[in-house]
């Protein structure tokens, strides 16, 4: 039996199954974080009262911390994106050699087609783009709302 002839392929194969769970929650848990962070700096400068000798450093603090955390979250999505796509290709060559399309009814047994880069990007610059959006809208609120 193929299970019982390969346990290191099996450890793989578990182990890419989690890492494709982490990375694929990774890419809307990033998106979401930046998101808040940047709906709680606008909060905060619009809610709470700047003293008016210190509002112009404040602001200036506030847009110089989006633009460093806001590309680095956006590069962090990216990156997740590749790891993702790396870990659901050795995942895929794994049931291959596991043979797990066996246990599969007929009509669902096809030749897989090959997971590259671009499958699902649709979703990353839709979700980057919801990101400089309100990035844009973030630091129009900081600096002359």
């Amino acid at each position: 039996m193929a299970n019982e002839t390969k346990p290191e392929l099996i450890a793989l194969y578990q182990k890419t199954a989690g890492e494709i769970t982490r990375y694929r929650d990774f890419e809307w848990k990033i998106t979401i974080w930046a998101l808040s962070l940047l709906a709680g700096i606008i909060s905060f400068t619009k809610l709470i009262p700047l003293p008016s000798n210190h509002k112009s450093i404040i602001q200036t603090l506030f847009v110089v911390f989006i633009v460093v955390a806001i590309p680095f979250s956006i590069w962090h999505i990216l990156y997740c994106h590749h790891q993702l796509t790396k870990n659901r290709q050795v995942h895929r060559k794994c049931e291959g050699e596991l043979q797990l399309d066996n246990f599969l009814p007929e009509e669902w047994k096809k030749k897989p087609e090959e997971i590259k880069y671009t499958k699902g990007l649709w979703h990353l610059v839709s979700w980057i783009f919801l990101i400089l959006l309100v990035t844009g809208f973030a630091i129009y609120a900081i600096c002359l709302w």
